[in-house]
């Protein structure tokens, strides 16, 4: 369970349009965040709660010197935390209820290079990337055509064999959340037209991810 959990926060975590959107707005809220003389002083004090003394010109030239790696190559920060961030996701993930779904005769799920898709459920209304800790996010991730693995709150229900709407809103999903590529196993004009109207729809730290003190 934990070994899967990892994987599929990892599998989130290590596209590239987690490296191109969330790290680049995370780069961009740092910058602001560390020249403020206040920040300094508040990790000074969080430093000297745990009995370690820094004077803040020392701390602001780390400071000066992380965000210059951070601006140069926005993915230092994502590589840097990578493991904090999949360790966080994976435990939001395995504190769910885990299912596999099918879609009924006639219907197949689609994949893409963005495969984990978040939504929430509440008050019989789904809203896209709310992330994977809210009570209410439901995790998505095609496996196959035949095959959907999804992860909940133990109070949702869900079917073992999902309705025609159900496998099309997850389509839909799936090619909102996609960066660049979607994948499917037949050459369907219907998947195609999607794709070509929907696709890159959801923008990480704006439609989805976006922080608390940010909405």
């Amino acid at each position: 369970m934990v070994i899967w959990a990892s994987y599929v926060a990892s599998l989130f975590l290590r596209t590239q349009k987690v490296r191109a959107q969330i790290s680049g707005a995370m780069v961009s809220r740092f910058r602001e965040q560390s020249r403020d003389p206040e920040f300094i002083r508040n990790f000074q004090y969080e430093l000297l709660k745990s009995g370690e003394l820094v004077f803040a010109d020392d701390l602001r030239k780390e400071f000066e010197q992380l965000r210059g790696y951070m601006e140069e190559s926005p993915s230092f920060y994502h590589v840097s935390g990578l493991q904090r961030h999949t360790e966080s996701l994976g435990r939001a993930l395995a504190a769910k209820t885990w299912h596999v779904l099918q879609p009924p005769p006639g219907k197949f799920f689609i994949l893409s290079d963005c495969p984990v898709t978040t939504v929430e459920i509440s008050g019989g209304h789904a809203t896209p990337g709310p992330g994977f800790g809210k009570e209410n996010s439901a995790i998505l991730l095609p496996l196959t055509p035949e095959y959907l693995f999804l992860a909940s709150h133990s109070a949702i229900s869900w079917r073992a064999i999902g309705t025609p709407v159900a496998v099309d809103a997850t389509n839909l999903l799936t090619v909102r959340f996609a960066y660049k590529r979607v994948y499917s196993h037949l050459n369907s004009p219907e998947i195609k037209a999607l794709v070509d109207a929907e696709i890159n729809q959801i923008t990480f730290g704006k439609d989805a991810f976006v922080p608390a003190d940010q909405k």
